[in-house]
């Protein structure tokens, strides 16, 4: 359900954006970008005045007029986040794990 997603991510930052639960890490897999789903998404965060930072990969495919963000550990405590491109599941997992 897309709408559903769309609402549980834009909750996730936005409800309480300095709780330690808030997203930090937006996870964006490749074969989303460019699509309406993305452009929606982005579009609604934006409008909850998130304010994104592209990790590495995002930064060489989408120019972001935010700096780049070298890891993605960092807590934002606000309505910000780091904007980042995973190729497949297992590549989001890890992560997570790594960075969560």
């Amino acid at each position: 359900d897309i709408q559903k997603t769309l609402k549980v991510v834009v909750d996730s930052k936005c409800d309480y954006p300095s709780a330690c639960n808030a997203m930090e890490n937006l996870l964006i897999h490749r074969d989303l970008l460019g699509t309406g789903l993305f452009h929606q998404l982005i579009a609604m965060l934006k409008d909850n005045r998130v304010i994104f930072h592209p990790g590495p990969k995002m930064a060489m495919v989408l120019p972001f007029p935010e700096t780049e963000v070298t890891s993605l550990h960092h807590e934002y405590g606000d309505l910000e986040c780091t904007i980042e491109l995973v190729n497949n599941l297992q590549e989001a997992i890890d992560v997570i794990n790594t960075h969560g």
